[in-house]
């Protein structure tokens, strides 16, 4: 079969929804997108705390095709103008600056998030050196956020293609990590949705 030609900008299969009302479902926003293509996940990041829907999501068809007919098109779902962009993974280059760093930034985790559910849901993209979830001294409880650290720079990529991991209940964000001894934590999103739509 020919390659398909891309014409809308798609950068792989996974598209960034932005503009989706709160009372909008998983179910119902992989409902509406399967009519561009067959789609195998959608995700709507919410918030911790109220449950509620962030009003954004991210969509995964079988091929690139399906979301590259998705960003051609105008589309509304639930009374809501949605906005499509390509969504671009973050990966890390081992030929740059930096570029030998293994570690990554995991956010998003649930206070009840445990050190088992943690580790086996990135012990699946390869081996670890360490997967730590940063808790409160007093409470032991999650602080929303942790590092996993690969033996190899193919596997943390891994990770980074997704852009976004299933851990216990929530969807966990992905994000390099700034080296150890460096200042923060890494900069942007693990799927970044490239310019605004209108």
């Amino acid at each position: 079969m020919a390659a398909y030609d891309i014409k809308n900008g798609a950068s792989g299969p996974k598209v960034f929804v932005g503009g989706l009302a709160w009372e909008t479902t998983q179910e119902q926003l992989k409902e509406y997108f399967n009519q561009f293509g067959t789609v195998v996940d959608a995700i709507m990041p919410r918030d911790r705390d109220t449950g509620r829907s962030r009003g954004f999501g991210f969509v995964t068809f079988t091929e690139t095709e399906g979301a590259d007919t998705a960003l051609g098109a105008t589309h509304s779902l639930d009374g809501r103008a949605l906005n499509l962009t390509a969504a671009t993974p973050e990966r890390i280059d081992p030929n740059a600056v930096g570029g030998d760093t293994k570690r990554l930034y995991i956010g998003d985790l649930l206070s009840t998030t445990t050190d088992e559910e943690f580790k086996a849901a990135f012990g699946v993209f390869g081996p670890m050196e360490d997967a730590i979830i940063m808790r409160h001294p007093e409470t032991h409880e999650s602080r929303g956020f942790g590092f996993v650290t690969y033996e190899t720079v193919e596997s943390a990529n891994k990770v980074l293609a997704e852009g976004e991991v299933r851990v216990g209940g929530a969807v966990a964000k992905i994000t390099k990590a700034a080296p150890k001894g460096g200042k923060g934590k890494g900069k942007g999103k693990g799927y970044e949705g490239k310019g605004k739509g209108g």
